[in-house]
């Protein structure tokens, strides 16, 4: 694949624009990555922004059947929002496991 500069040399960024032309309108704008946080952070909040994670809730959305509840407190909808923020059962056993 030829990235957006004439090389025949793949680049994350070039694959990025490129998917980004497909699926967004000219209008709309795209979605920033900084060169301060890893790329697998960046990758992760952009496959989030665009919905695409594969947590139970959204497998739900798309007609996968699954309980959509967490598996680890069992009460709310799983999704990134509730896991890395709301869920105290898992941030209680993470703090846990730090100390």
């Amino acid at each position: 694949m030829m990235n957006g500069y004439g090389d025949d040399i793949f680049m994350v960024k070039s694959m990025r624009e490129d998917i980004e032309f497909v699926m967004f309108d000219k209008e709309e704008t795209l979605i920033p990555w900084s060169s301060l946080v890893p790329l697998k952070l960046n990758f992760f909040a952009w496959c989030d922004g665009l919905d695409r994670i594969a947590f139970k809730g959204n497998l739900h959305r798309r007609g996968v059947s699954v309980s959509f509840e967490c598996d680890v407190c069992d009460v709310a909808v799983e999704s990134v929002d509730h896991l890395l923020i709301r869920c105290k059962k898992l941030i209680h056993a993470i703090v846990l496991s730090i100390l």
